[in-house]
C-alpha cells in the first residue's frame, strides 16, 4: 500500500524521471518511425517528360505589356500558316542580360513551344480521367496554353510569380496537339522548362512536391518568422534595458517581409507591383543589417561607427531604389553587389572578434 502511495503521490524528481521515460520508450521510438517512413522513396508520379518541342517566334512589334494588353494577347492566336518551327530541346530559354533598362514599348515577341501527347498516354486517359500537363518553370510574360486550336487556360492572374511556380493544366478530352505561348521583351528573353504529361492526379502530385520548396517552405517561414516576431516583442517590452530582444523582434519581422517575394506579387496592378518589388529588394538589406547589427549586440560587440553606419546604408538605399526615380534596375543591380561587400565586413569584424576572444 505504501509502494501504491508513493507513485500516485511522486516527488518532483520522480515525476521528472517518468516523464524521461516514456519518452524515450514511446514518443522517440513513435517520432524515429515516422521519420523513417516519410524517407522512404515516394513511388514517383506517372508523367512523362517532353525533352523536345518545335519553337516559333513571333514577332509582335512595339508594344506595352500592361493588364489590357497582355489580356488580348493571351486570348489572340496568329496565323500560323507563315510560321517557321525549329526543333528545340527542352528546357530552353534564352538568357537575360545582367542589367535591363527598356522603355516601355521596347520591341516584343512571343514564343511558341509545340508539342505532341504522346499517343500511348493519350489512349489510355480514358482509364484514369483527364490528362494535365505541368511544367518545372516559365519566364517572361504570361503563359497560355492551347490544345487543339482552342485556348485552355492564360496565367493572368500571377504571371509576375510565374517563374516561381510550376505551370499546371488539366487538358480537354482527346488533346494531341499543345502550344504554349510565351510573350516576351526581345532584349529580356525568357525561359521554358521542362514539361510533363500524365493522368490529373499524377500531375496534381508532381506539381505539390515541386511546389513545396518554391513557394510553402517561404510561406511557413514567414509564419513562423511573425509567431517569433510576437514571442520577442514580448521580451523586448520586459525587458527594455537589454536591446537584444528588440533587434530580434525586428528581424523576425524583416525574415516574414523578406519572403513574400516568392510566393506573392500584386499581379494586376502594376503601380503597385512594381512599389511592391522595390519593398522586397530593400528587405534583403535591411535583413543583412539587422542579422548584423543583433550579432554584435548578442557579442557585446561595440563598434558605434559601423552600426551607424550600417543603419544609413540601409536608410540610403531605401530612398535611393524607389520607383519615382525610375532607375531602380541599375539600382538593384549595384545594391546587390554592395549588399556583399557590408555582408562580408560584418562577417570579417565578427570572425575578428571570434578569434580574439571566443565565447
Amino acid at each position: 500500500m505504501k509502494r501504491v502511495l508513493q507513485i500516485l503521490s511522486p516527488s518532483p524528481a520522480q515525476a521528472q524521471t517518468l516523464l524521461l521515460w516514456a519518452l524515450g520508450l514511446f514518443v522517440l521510438p513513435l517520432a524515429l518511425f515516422v521519420a523513417v517512413a516519410m524517407l522512404q522513396a515516394q513511388p514517383p508520379p506517372q508523367v512523362l517528360a517532353l525533352r523536345s518541342a518545335d519553337l516559333w517566334q513571333e514577332p509582335l512589334g512595339r508594344m506595352v505589356f500592361d493588364t489590357a494588353r497582355l489580356k488580348a494577347l493571351v486570348q489572340t492566336a496568329p496565323d500560323f500558316s507563315r510560321a517557321s518551327w525549329q526543333p528545340v530541346s527542352l528546357p530552353h530559354h534564352i538568357e537575360l542580360y545582367a542589367s535591363v533598362d527598356l522603355p516601355p514599348d521596347a520591341p516584343k515577341l512571343r514564343a511558341w513551344f509545340r508539342v505532341q501527347v504522346p499517343s500511348a498516354l493519350a489512349g489510355s486517359a480514358n482509364a484514369s480521367g483527364r490528362l494535365g500537363l505541368m511544367g518545372n518553370r516559365v519566364m517572361g510574360g504570361p503563359w497560355a496554353v492551347w490544345a487543339n486550336g482552342q485556348l485552355v487556360q492564360a496565367n493572368l492572374a500571377d504571371w509576375r510569380m510565374q517563374w516561381n511556380t510550376p505551370l499546371r493544366v488539366m487538358l480537354p478530352p482527346g488533346a494531341t496537339e499543345l502550344l504554349i505561348a510565351v510573350p516576351y521583351a526581345q532584349a529580356q528573353g525568357y525561359a521554358m522548362g521542362t514539361l510533363f504529361v500524365g493522368p490529373a492526379d499524377a500531375i496534381d502530385l508532381a506539381w505539390q512536391a515541386r511546389n513545396f520548396w518554391q513557394a510553402d517552405a517561404p510561406r511557413a517561414a514567414s509564419v513562423i518568422a511573425l509567431v517569433m516576431m510576437l514571442v520577442s516583442l514580448q521580451l523586448a517590452l520586459g525587458r527594455r534595458r537589454e536591446p537584444v530582444f528588440a533587434l530580434l523582434t525586428a528581424n523576425a519581422l524583416v525574415w516574414a517581409l523578406v519572403n513574400l517575394q516568392y510566393f506573392y506579387d500584386f499581379t494586376g496592378q502594376d503601380a503597385l507591383s512594381a512599389w511592391f518589388g522595390a519593398a522586397m529588394d530593400v528587405s534583403i538589406n535591411w535583413s543583412i543589417v539587422l542579422n548584423a547589427l543583433f550579432v554584435f549586440e548578442f557579442e557585446r560587440i561595440k563598434l558605434p561607427r559601423l552600426r551607424v553606419g550600417l543603419v544609413l546604408y540601409a536608410c540610403a538605399m531605401t530612398l535611393l531604389t524607389l520607383p519615382l526615380w525610375q532607375w531602380e534596375k541599375n539600382a538593384l543591380l549595384a545594391q546587390s553587389y554592395v549588399n556583399a561587400v557590408v555582408y562580408l565586413v560584418a562577417i570579417a569584424v565578427l570572425a575578428r572578434h571570434v578569434l580574439r576572444a571566443p565565447s
